[in-house]
């Protein structure tokens, strides 16, 4: 699983967005809440927060990511819900257990409870306004709508724009040209198909390029190869050397 979806166990690649949940673990270290400012130190709070929050954020990133990765729901209600049930399922017994590293107390069935009933209004109201602000974005809705439809599959959404597509087993590497990829479980053709609008073509039964992200080629060991803007090198198979070359970069 790991190995599988790197991009989905390790989400968020923004600083800011790291330093976010930095801020927020302190302000709770500070204000201490749900009975840690009596029970715990300063540095014991922060302790206990910044685990809390950034095993919150990831875990919820993670189960959103497999959802849409393995069902393929676009959002909407249903997939809310979904995630809501999966995340409680984890994230609640992994804070009811951390908290008894912290407090023995804790190891009570009706700690559990307690600690189950908040986690799931928590994470139904944060769903529930991050559900409205999307909905309420408009201007990105009809911008993503206007791509083709492989672009719903990419998550985090994204502004870059997909270069080329390799096979890997059972599986697709969607590379973007800002440098980066997401892998998603599909076939090769399937994810072709869904790039309808593109002018793309075949430069080898595992590759699959857009025209406009290609720069130059280069021939090596007497093999060719196609150069894209992101620096990333293509192969040209005998086979589709064809449609390389009706394109005009061969």
């Amino acid at each position: 699983m790991f190995r599988v979806y790197p991009s989905i166990w390790f989400p968020t690649q923004r600083t800011s967005i790291w330093f976010a949940l930095l801020g927020v673990s302190a302000i709770l270290a500070f204000v201490g809440p749900f009975g840690t400012f009596a029970a715990l130190s300063l540095p014991l709070r922060f302790a206990y927060w910044a685990p809390v929050v950034f095993g919150a954020h990831l875990i919820g990133e993670a189960s959103g990511r497999v959802i849409e990765h393995q069902l393929r729901w676009p959002a909407s209600p249903r997939r809310d819900i979904l995630q809501v049930f999966v995340f409680v399922a984890i994230f609640a017994p992994a804070i009811w257990m951390f908290s008894t590293f912290f407090d023995q107390s804790q190891r009570t069935f009706a700690r559990f409870a307690f600690l189950t009933a908040h986690v799931l209004g928590a994470t139904i109201l944060v769903v529930g306004l991050t559900s409205l602000l999307v909905k309420r974005d408009s201007p990105d809705q009809q911008v993503s709508s206007a791509r083709p439809r492989l672009y719903d599959r990419l998550m985090p959404r994204t502004a870059a724009s997909v270069e080329r597509l390799t096979a890997n087993d059972h599986y697709v590497d969607i590379h973007l040209d800002d440098g980066t990829a997401q892998r998603v479980l599909m076939r090769l053709s399937d994810a072709v198909a869904e790039m309808e609008g593109e002018d793309g073509f075949y430069t080898h039964r595992s590759h699959w390029v857009v025209g406009r992200h290609v720069k130059a080629s280069t021939r090596e060991n007497s093999r060719d190869f196609l150069m894209l803007g992101s620096g990333g090198k293509v192969p040209v198979s005998r086979t589709y050397r064809e449609n390389a070359v009706a394109a005009g970069y061969l």
